[in-house]
């Protein structure tokens, strides 16, 4: 039986750690990229959104709108089980109408949205 030779040993062992110092440094490089990434995004996106000011925020939106609302309403709502007791949904709907014109007919046909609405919410599952 041959041995190995000794000067081949080494070799191999050092093709090992840099195959794995490669694969390594790879991983690390991939990480690397996805945090400097998700940094921008909230640096750009998600800091600026939670430091806005929600009343100038909606003071620009209400300007120009005229707001419709309609009466609270509650329908029934499907549980999970038969044996649990019955939930109701409680809500309020307000329509924020860009001219009076459009505000008129909403109110003109106000029936059919209060129609139309309470089909939506009706027997949803929880």
């Amino acid at each position: 039986m041959a041995e190995p030779e000794e000067g081949a040993a080494p070799e191999e062992g050092a093709k090992g750690k840099r195959s794995i110092l490669r694969v390594l440094g790879v991983v690390i490089g991939i990480i690397m990229t996805f945090a400097i990434v998700g940094l921008l995004v909230f640096r750009f996106v998600v800091q600026p959104r939670l430091n806005a000011d929600p009343t100038q925020q909606t003071a620009t939106q209400n300007l120009n709108t005229i707001p419709v609302s309609f009466e609270e309403a509650y329908v029934t709502v499907i549980m999970p089980s038969e044996n649990m007791l019955a939930s109701t949904l409680l809500y309020k709907v307000t329509f924020e109408c860009s001219d009076q014109e459009t505000a008129n007919l909403v109110i003109k046909y106000q029936p059919r949205f209060v129609a139309m609405l309470r089909k939506l919410h009706s027997y949803k599952t929880r």
